[in-house]
């Protein structure tokens, strides 16, 4: 046999009258912070096999060594793709070869499993070398086999036989108790076996002298399925049962208490870690991901395309930074990291904009690299009910709303989310803004800014705003027609009559009413009367020299 052998994590599976093998494979997965809690619905998964037929997959892995995917299929056909290539290749076996269970090492190997042999491949060019299974009863029924290595160590279970492979042979390791084993753990510190057994809850057994001792778990006859502990917590153990059952330990697996469960027969294939978080660790099973953030006391399902999934187990790929699962029913999937909504910068909450075709601006996603739209609501109330504006498809951070869709002086909503091919983000939190009219004129200048318009008072260069005496004065009619007002000369008694919207205002060219002055033959009148004149709010920009006029 080429090479060495390495080590694995454990899978099991139950077969009647063969062999199978299980892999445990270790795989972390990002955390994500938002509003200071966990946030685990940031992935939409993709199917990631679109070039292969079957949707039935029982295994897979990344071995760094090879740099490539390695899937088995529930037909027992493994597949392999170079990282970043877009299609698998079906991996050829020995002629004839019947193959009854199939494990993965990410350590860099593949192991096929047959009635006759055990074949083993060290990467993708060299050839597949085999091995004699040990003796094991072959007619009993109801066996489970595991395999897996641990320093140099090959460990073979059926039924109740138990047998380690070194230096090319089989060595049988002692079950005075007569344990019908499920699953198993191999403990490093200690060259100990964690063992779960039918009916007869966990084991520690020696490898070299079968020594056994049962661990506390109420209650002892309960039947463990399955095994995992944390590779960066000491005190971090799992252990789970075909019909759900959750149980943690704290002490190495010594003792174990029953935690909160992800569902009734919802059987879980595997557990993983995230291996930058302390705490944070993930369940495959047959209804989809679940994860906790708090050593297993609460567990959340993973959402968008995954729920509802029986997920045999996964992996997280270093270099194309994402996590690809084999699923029964939906393939090969792999995570595509969704947007978090996205957050309004203006105009800012409650306040008025004086722009006609106002701006509506926000923070970009995270994750700006992603394809992706906007979509954005316009309506007159908080829930949306009547829509004003929308408009999708929008490329950017920002949008213009076009003139005369919205009213002066009306309280408008808005929102907005991102938009992908597979997923949509949450709406964003929902802003306020109320279109306001205002006016800005500089002195000496026959251009006026009515909101973002520019306009002249009158094509003489000499019909313009002035300041005399510390007074801003304005051209009364030039401006006030500008604005849509009604503007009227009553020779006979000497007055100005102003009409604007539902207001009427009456001005006496008269000594010591209102300080109104004449030029060339043009009333002019000053700006903070006008104010006055409608209730409207007169200021000074000392910096840019302008003269304000708000509606408010």
């Amino acid at each position: 046999m080429k090479g060495t052998l390495m080590k694995i994590n454990i899978l099991n599976k139950w077969i009647v009258g063969v062999m199978s093998v299980l892999l445990l494979f270790s795989l972390q997965f990002p955390i994500i912070m938002h509003g200071g809690e966990y946030k685990y619905d940031n992935y939409v998964w993709l199917s990631a096999d679109q070039d292969l037929q079957e949707k039935d997959f029982t295994d897979i892995c990344f071995i760094n060594e090879w740099d490539a995917l390695i899937a088995v299929s529930a037909n027992k056909i493994v597949y392999s793709k170079i990282s970043y290539d877009p299609g698998w290749t079906k991996m050829e076996y020995p002629d004839n070869l019947q193959v009854d269970s199939i494990v993965l090492d990410p350590m860099g190997r593949i192991i096929l499993q047959t009635k006759q042999q055990i074949w083993i491949r060290d990467n993708l060019r060299s050839d597949w070398v085999s091995i004699e299974p040990p003796p094991y009863d072959r007619d009993s029924l109801n066996q489970v086999v595991f395999s897996f290595y641990s320093q140099e160590i090959l460990l073979f279970a059926a039924g109740t036989d138990l047998f380690v492979y070194e230096e090319s042979s089989w060595k049988g390791v002692p079950n005075p108790n007569h344990l019908l084993i499920l699953t198993v753990q191999y403990q490093q510190n200690t060259g100990l076996l964690l063992v779960g057994t039918v009916k007869q809850g966990i084991w520690l057994i020696g490898l070299k002298n079968g020594n056994q001792a049962r661990m506390q778990i109420q209650p002892e006859d309960i039947s463990v399925s399955h095994l995992f502990f944390s590779l960066n917590e000491t005190n971090a153990y799992f252990a789970s049962t075909k019909t759900g059952e959750i149980y943690r330990s704290f002490d190495e697996g010594k003792s174990w208490t029953l935690a909160p469960s992800i569902g009734h027969n919802n059987e879980i294939f595997a557990f993983c870690e995230d291996e930058a978080r302390i705490g944070v660790f993930f369940a495959f099973s047959r209804t989809g991901i679940y994860l906790t953030a708090d050593h297993g006391t609460e567990w959340i399902p993973m959402q968008h395309l995954i729920e509802e999934t029986e997920v045999r187990t996964g992996f997280y790929h270093p270099y194309e930074e994402r996590y690809y699962v084999a699923t029964r029913g939906k393939g090969i999937r792999y995570s595509f990291a969704v947007p978090n909504k996205p957050a309004p910068i203006q105009p800012k909450n409650g306040t008025n904009t004086y722009f006609f075709s106002p701006m509506l601006a926000w923070e970009l996603y995270g994750g700006n690299d992603l394809p992706g739209s906007y979509h954005v609501l316009v309506g007159t109330t908080p829930n949306f009910a009547e829509l004003i504006y929308e408009k999708q498809n929008i490329v950017g951070d920002s949008i213009i709303v076009p003139e005369n869709v919205l009213a002066l002086h009306t309280p408008y909503f808005w929102k907005v989310r991102v938009e992908t091919q597979y997923w949509n983000s949450d709406w964003s939190s929902v802003f306020s803004f109320t279109l306001r009219q205002r006016w800005q004129f500089m002195a000496n200048h026959s251009e006026f800014q009515w909101n973002e318009k520019k306009h002249l008072f009158h094509d003489s260069e000499w019909m313009t705003p002035f300041i005399d005496d510390g007074t801003f004065y304005l051209p009364v009619r030039f401006f006030m027609e500008k604005i849509g007002a009604i503007v009227t000369w009553e020779s006979d008694t000497r007055h100005i009559t102003i009409r604007y919207k539902n207001t009427t205002k009456l001005i006496a060219l008269q000594p010591n009413h209102y300080v109104v002055q004449i030029r060339k033959s043009r009333s002019y009148i000053p700006l903070r009367h006008l104010a006055d004149f409608f209730d409207w709010e007169a200021d000074w920009d000392a910096i840019h020299q302008k003269a304000l006029l708000s509606e408010p």
